[in-house]
């Protein structure tokens, strides 16, 4: 938060219009602190807990969206920076890739993915939750996330 002061500045306004300035927040205050609740969601995206997800092994020859993925091959998803192309070849424990795309700094995705924008995620339209990511996916989702989030929240609160 040191980068973006004026982001920094707007989270005590917010916690003081609504919450008692002689307590401190509590987990059950999130659902009246929007502009919080952006900011974990905009730490999430804008540097993940970890860069890089879970390792799965291909059990079995497959092809997903007209790629062949060989029985053995170590996928790595890279949740900070990936990328893909129609032209991608799939081998064990390597994979090359020609056309970029990322999951948490995609700029298709995120207005400006580069800086820090809480308000990306507030509003009638707000941009893609990182929660979707940030954490690992299917059935290797990081068992800690709930614990992670809150803990977040409250640190930022």
């Amino acid at each position: 938060m040191e980068l973006y002061p004026a982001v920094q500045r707007k989270a005590p306004e917010g916690i003081d219009r609504v919450l008692d300035p002689n307590k401190l927040p509590k987990f059950d205050d999130r659902n009246k602190l929007p502009y919080i609740d952006a900011m974990v969601k905009e730490t999430l995206r804008w540097h993940p807990i970890g860069p890089m997800g879970v390792p799965h092994l291909v059990t079995e020859d497959d092809i997903y969206e007209g790629y062949l993925i060989l029985k053995g091959a170590l996928i790595l998803p890279n949740i900070w920076y990936i990328e893909l192309s129609q032209d991608a070849e799939f081998h064990p424990f390597q994979y090359i890739f020609n056309h970029h795309r990322r999951f948490t700094h995609d700029p298709n995705a995120y207005c400006d993915p580069e800086a820090s924008i809480p308000e990306r995620f507030l509003g009638d339209n707000p941009e893609l939750d990182p929660h979707t990511i940030a954490f690992g996916f299917g059935r290797r989702i990081c068992s800690g996330r709930l614990l992670a989030d809150s803990t977040v929240f409250l640190r930022i609160a």
